[in-house]
């Protein structure tokens, strides 16, 4: 498990360097195929990671969760950090 989980940072990773952003950590579950292989069986998306812009703003939901911990009501900035990552994520199928 730790060799996969290893790959599928380092993939995860770089794809966001080469983006100007800090992928931090992620959390994923893992699965056994009918044939016996171990594989990550999980969605990995902006509500299971942490990620960061160039200048270390949170873009993922931990976004959300202090917003909750402080007790605001405006969430507007967070849809702008998720669109964010999910325009970049976008870009990155063309």
């Amino acid at each position: 498990m730790r060799g996969l989980i290893r790959r599928t940072f380092e993939v995860i990773e770089a794809f966001f360097e080469s983006q100007g952003l800090h992928f931090i950590d992620f959390k994923v579950e893992f699965g056994i195929t009918t044939d016996g292989r171990l594989v990550v069986a999980d969605v990995i998306d902006n509500d299971s990671w942490r990620l960061r812009d160039a200048e270390w703003n949170e873009l993922s939901k931990q976004a959300f969760r202090d917003r909750l911990k402080a007790g605001s009501e405006d969430f507007s900035d967070i849809e702008d950090k998720y669109g964010l990552v999910a325009a970049i994520l976008e870009r990155s199928r063309e």
